[in-house]
């Protein structure tokens, strides 16, 4: 263990250019050489030709991720980043489980297709009118939704990025819309505190499931099928029979919105994020 730093230490790694690294670099200042690993990465740099006062010149020799660990963390390295990869801010994202593709939906009323691999070259998917809120991929990875302030549903087809469907859900009555677990209907949060669920086949809403409640702001199906769950902007969450239909719970926890929730892999937990702040678990 190389001996803490002297106080010159921040003063010095502040007045580097490298912002990606400082606030990682930092925490370790009394348990490694700051002042050394920050020389030395300006000289790796100089070594291979590059801007020592550009981070993104740099390369990092082996030996130096093995005496300086820090550099190792996933906190510390972007593996890959697209800079203006829509022209608007990006509300949703999602990775198909088959077929490794990555969806996007964003502000500027588009839906963008790409490979999980490379993240280029992606495929433009046209056709609302406002911005979208929430995309989501099929199981079978092949299909797609997106939905949007234009009060539209759009199902495409993402291995011919093509559009299967439109459906006409109505003023908010389909803000966060996710696949079921065999990929044949779409559940999708509403403004009335409900959730409509829609078969993909034919564009029809099948079945509403009422809360009773207030707006239905994300919506999560069990991995097993057999429970859905919805998080309401007051906090209030609700859970479901997803064969019946009916409302099994209404468990208490939150005092704000629940942006986002998910179901273990064995459908026996779930798991919470509100604006209050807070994460909770919940045994289902």
């Amino acid at each position: 263990m190389i001996a803490p730093n002297s106080p010159p230490t921040r003063a010095f790694a502040n007045s580097l250019p490298c912002l990606a690294l400082k606030d990682k670099i930092l925490p370790y200042a009394g348990q490694i050489d700051v002042n050394q690993l920050c020389a030395e990465l300006h000289a790796s740099a100089a070594l291979v030709g590059g801007d020592p006062f550009n981070p993104k010149d740099w390369q990092i020799p082996d030996d130096l991720y093995n005496r300086f660990p820090v550099l190792r963390t996933p906190a510390s390295r972007v593996v890959k980043q697209v800079s203006e990869a829509h022209d608007d801010g990006i509300w949703s994202v999602s990775w198909s489980k088959r077929g490794n593709r990555v969806v996007t939906g964003s502000v500027d009323d588009t839906v963008k297709v790409w490979n999980g691999d490379t993240l280029d070259k992606p495929e433009l998917l046209e056709g609302h009118q406002l911005g979208v809120v929430s995309v989501d991929i099929a199981p079978s990875g092949n299909l797609a939704v997106s939905t949007s302030l234009d009060s539209q549903m759009r199902i495409w087809d993402i291995s011919q990025n093509t559009l299967v469907k439109t459906i006409d859900a109505g003023p908010v009555e389909a803000w966060t819309a996710t696949f079921s677990h065999d990929g044949r209907q779409i559940a999708a949060g509403t403004h009335a505190g409900n959730v409509n669920i829609w078969t993909v086949e034919t564009g029809s809403k099948d079945q509403t499931l009422e809360t009773r409640g207030k707006f239905v702001m994300s919506v999560a199906y069990a991995p097993n099928g057999v429970y859905l769950a919805c998080g309401a902007e007051n906090g209030a969450i609700y859970i479901f029979d997803v064969p019946t239909g009916k409302l099994m719970h209404t468990l208490p926890g939150h005092s704000m919105a629940v942006r986002s929730l998910v179901f273990s892999p064995d459908s026996t937990l779930l798991i919470t994020a509100s604006d209050d702040k807070r994460i909770n678990i919940y045994d289902v």
